[in-house]
């Protein structure tokens, strides 16, 4: 196991081993998590093994963020939801884009921001100044509209802005 002190022999039921097939300390994962969350999986390998001499690669990277991504994905937020009452809007809308596997798959990506948010620079200039959640999903429209009601199921005030696409009006 790849350790902050270097290269460990860890039992398979040690409590180091995490239940991951890894081959490296929580600490480390917490580490490329982190790094990972911020950087480019690549650049975050190269981050850890520049400063700790920890070596780890991109690929690396990516699995650790995508496992624990995929399980605060899977916490629901519904149990913490509140109900919202103010006035908020949710913007949608897709874009294509060339990846290496597929060819060419849409982007779908939402906006959901607080209408206070929306601030005034002259008369015919406005902007918003944050956003309460963005979303953004490769893949099925219903995935993403699943991964966008955590966000919106609370907010009883929503107006959706979008174009005229039909998968999102549907």
């Amino acid at each position: 196991m790849l350790t902050k002190y270097g290269q460990l022999e860890v039992p398979r039921a040690n409590v180091l081993e995490g239940g991951q097939s890894y081959r490296m300390s929580p600490y480390v994962q917490e580490l490329l998590a982190y790094t990972g969350e911020s950087l480019v999986f690549e650049q975050a390998g190269q981050l850890l093994a520049k400063l700790l001499h920890i070596p780890v690669n991109g690929k690396q990277a990516e699995r650790v963020c995508h496992h624990y991504g995929e399980l605060l994905e899977e916490q629901s937020p519904q149990d913490k939801l509140q109900k919202d009452n103010r006035l908020h809007y949710a913007m949608v809308d897709g874009s294509m884009i060339l990846t290496r596997e597929e060819s060419w798959k849409e982007l779908k990506v939402g906006r959901i921001f607080s209408a206070k948010a929306i601030l005034e620079e002259n008369e015919q200039c406005h902007f918003i100044s944050s956003s309460s959640a963005y979303t953004a999903h490769l893949g099925s429209k219903q995935a993403f509209f699943d991964k966008l009601s955590g966000t919106t199921d609370a907010l009883t005030n929503l107006v959706w802005i979008a174009d005229g696409v039909r998968w999102i009006w549907n």
